[in-house]
C-alpha cells in the first residue's frame, strides 16, 4: 500500500463519517451550518478539519454535494 492509497482510504472513511453525521441536517446549508451540526454531533476533529475546507460562501444543496466538493480537493489529505 502506498501513501496515496492510505490517504485516499482515510479520505473515504472521513467522508463516510461526515455523511453519517449530517444525516439529519436540513439542506440547503452553508459551511457554518455543517460545522455546527458536526460539533453538536460530537464528530471527530478529523471530520471537522475536513469540513473546515468547505467554501464559506457556497450554499450546499445536499450531503452528496458536500462530499463531492471535499473529494475533489486534491490536497485535503495533507496535514
Amino acid at each position: 500500500m502506498t501513501i496515496y492509497e492510505t490517504a485516499t482510504s482515510r479520505r473515504e472513511h472521513d467522508l463516510a463519517d461526515l455523511r453519517a453525521a449530517l444525516h439529519g441536517l436540513a439542506f440547503p446549508a452553508r459551511q457554518d451550518d455543517i460545522l455546527a451540526a458536526l460539533v453538536v454531533g460530537r464528530s471527530p476533529s478529523r471530520v471537522l478539519w475536513r469540513a473546515g475546507c468547505l467554501s464559506r460562501e457556497r450554499l450546499y444543496l445536499s450531503v452528496d454535494e458536500v462530499c463531492a466538493d471535499l473529494a475533489s480537493r486534491p490536497r485535503a489529505d495533507r496535514r
